[in-house]
């Protein structure tokens, strides 16, 4: 295999791998939203028994989930925002406040 066609394939997989991280960044409030209201601050191990969630229901959500992940995550990077993030985050930060006069 040539060594472009190997970094296509990894930069492919990186970006993907991007999309999950992003979108469960995004998605982390949903999920302990989630929990609080639904399950009531009860973990998922003691709640899946006694409601009699088969196997087979756990991993479809998962799988669902990872699938808005990556669609939540694939907006983000789609629609630019990852440079408007970055740019609130360097408006509160010092250091980049103090560069910002110096350079001017």
């Amino acid at each position: 295999m040539k060594f472009k066609t190997k970094r296509k394939v990894l930069d492919g997989f990186i970006k993907h791998r991007n999309y999950l991280e992003k979108g469960l960044s995004l998605m982390y409030w949903v999920i302990k939203l989630g929990q609080f209201f639904v399950l009531g601050e009860v973990y998922f191990k003691l709640v899946i028994p006694e409601q009699g969630i088969t196997t087979f229901t756990v991993f479809a959500g998962v799988c669902l989930f990872l699938v808005l992940m990556w669609f939540v995550g694939m907006f983000w990077d789609r629609h630019k925002l990852y440079h408007i993030e970055n740019e609130f985050n360097n408006r509160r930060n010092k250091f980049v406040e103090e560069m910002r006069k110096k350079i001017k």
